[in-house]
């Protein structure tokens, strides 16, 4: 029991053997290339990648949330770093900080600033020139990709109307400042004391209607009995609410707050200022954060503040439904999306905010921007592509001023999207990816390429590998022959003692039973016993000398 056994055991150790002796050179050169290709290609993501978000209670943070919780899932920690807004994470972006960020429209072409503020130096004249502006990519960004638009960021300006009185500014032109007609031209500005309003204003004060004339005014001479009757059946007269203003032109005399510099929106405001022939300089802007700011608007420290953030953010939901604080809408607007081609109209939906309440009561024509995510060149393709496949599941939704798969997209996107980013948005994902984990279907992935090559190389060299392992399984056989023949040639010419050759022909009979070889060249072994047998057989029929 134990010698068949001990036989088919040895058998296979040496099955194996050959086999490895036979393939291992070609095996060897393949596990070598797959090595080299996965040392050059690094297909497997670090396990850390550094998202620039924004301020706190923002929708950038927000979003960053769920793109963190997106990666989380597939073993990848994002770190989320917060930021002033657009411009910061653009430039954390530039200067490798970042390897993710969202990024608004237009934030590569704000205008350098040398004051930290986000505005011009003071002696940098206003431009009233109608030529559009162009929204060119710095050089820096030339390493940079986008991964896809993902939402609309309008330009919110909420005001105080009850502000507007006080200035006189609730209709026509700001008191002090040029009107900027549709046409882009500029006239002469209104003085505060010949302004509708600051007539209005100023006949509430003195609690006169806006209609009567000044002789109603006076001071009763003739008939007191007549005036005091009058006086005393007519009704308190409140003062006039002021008109909607239609341009940022009438809120110039405002307190206005324009973010922090590093959210890009002084950037933005600079240009739309100029474009209106103001100097922003001469205004009495504030830079606060956007939770601070919609705090000191409503305690009455600001007249009006601007920002640009999707409508999810907390902020501008706040807001929308606060009474007494209403949203800006630019009858210019079209004009506007000619003079900066980053800027698009967008419209508020009536009751979007809030139905019951019916907030806003009518629809609302916004500008805004497009936001999109963009990544440093260097960021490693699979990075890349988790954060556009977590983008098609963010932003797919329908929201306030978009329709259902809407976003994301490549159509407004400033910058080249990269493979990844196209590919995930408008091509189908690799049916392997459905039934793969990440790191396998990443795996395949990356180095399918060169599987592929591999294959095409190693096909001509496996063909080497059976004649080899045959050559192998009958040398075993065939060095015993040597040893035959030289017994034969002492037999031939009589050079060897008959005991001495018979004995050498036992000791080789005895080696050949030992030979292990597969049945499939058993044959082989028995030809060489049986060519011993023979010389035996000659050897004990000759006579001995």
């Amino acid at each position: 029991m134990i010698g068949p056994l001990r036989r088919t055991l040895t058998l296979w150790v040496l099955a194996v053997r050959d086999m490895l002796a036979s393939a291992g050179p070609v095996a060897f050169l393949a596990v070598g290339l797959l090595v080299a290709a996965y040392w050059w290609l690094d297909p497997q993501p670090p396990k850390t990648v550094r998202l620039a978000t924004g301020p706190e209670g923002s929708a950038y943070a927000g979003f960053g949330k769920r793109y963190a919780a997106a990666l989380a899932r597939e073993g990848i920690t994002v770190q989320l770093i917060p930021t002033e807004g657009s411009v910061a994470n653009l430039q954390l972006l530039r200067d490798g900080q970042a390897d993710v960020a969202f990024v608004r429209g237009g934030s590569g072409a704000a205008p350098a600033t040398a004051n930290g503020s986000g505005l011009a130096p003071p002696e940098m004249p206003a431009s009233g020139a109608s030529a559009p502006e162009a929204a060119a990519p710095a050089d820096d960004d030339a390493s940079l990709q986008s991964l896809g638009a993902l939402f609309y960021e309008p330009l919110w300006i909420f005001y105080r109307p009850q502000a507007l009185l006080a200035t006189g500014d609730g209709q026509g032109a700001a008191p002090g400042a040029a009107t900027v007609n549709a046409a882009g031209a500029t006239s002469p500005a209104t003085s505060p004391a010949s302004s509708p309003a600051a007539a209005t204003a100023r006949q509430a004060a003195s609690g006169t209607a806006p209609g009567a004339s000044r002789q109603g005014t006076r001071p009763p001479q003739a008939n007191t009995s007549q005036a005091t009757t009058s006086q005393a059946t007519t009704p308190p007269v409140t003062p006039a609410p002021p008109l909607a203003p239609q341009s940022i032109a009438q809120i110039s005399r405002l307190r206005l707050n324009v973010d922090q510099p590093g959210s890009g929106v002084p950037q933005l405001m600079q240009r739309l200022l100029r474009a209106n022939g103001l100097h922003a300089e001469q205004m009495p802007l504030s830079h606060l954060a956007p939770n601070a700011a919609a705090q000191a608007l409503l305690a009455g420290q600001l007249d009006a503040l601007v920002l640009t953030s999707a409508p999810q953010s907390a902020v501008v939901r706040q807001l929308l439904r606060t009474p007494g604080v209403q949203v800006l809408e630019l009858a210019q607007a079209d004009a506007y999306t000619r003079r900066f081609p980053f800027l698009r109209t967008v419209t508020l939906p009536r009751g979007v905010a809030d139905l019951a309440a019916d907030v806003p009561p009518h629809d609302v024509t916004l500008l805004a921007a497009t936001t999109s995510l963009l990544s440093r060149e260097d960021t490693h393709p699979a990075l890349r592509q988790l954060f556009a496949q977590a983008a098609q599941t963010i932003h797919s939704r329908a929201g306030w001023l978009n329709g259902t798969r809407e976003f994301p997209n490549t159509r407004t996107s400033e910058l080249p999207v990269s493979p990844e980013g196209e590919r995930a948005i408008n091509g189908a994902p690799p049916f392997w990816q459905r039934y793969l984990p990440f790191w396998a279907s990443n795996l395949l992935d990356r180095m399918w390429l060169v599987i592929g090559g591999l294959i095409v190389l190693l096909l001509p060299l496996s063909r080497v590998v059976p004649p080899l392992y045959t050559f192998r399984v009958r040398r075993r056989v065939f060095r015993w022959y040597a040893r035959l023949r030289a017994i034969e040639d002492k037999l031939d010419n009589g050079t060897g003692e008959r005991t001495e050759l018979l004995d050498e022909l036992d000791e080789l009979d005895r080696v050949a039973n030992g030979i292990a070889v597969p049945l499939a060249h058993a044959d082989e072994l028995f030809a060489l016993r049986n060519n011993i047998d023979l010389v035996r057989k000659r050897l004990l029929a000759k006579r001995p000398a």
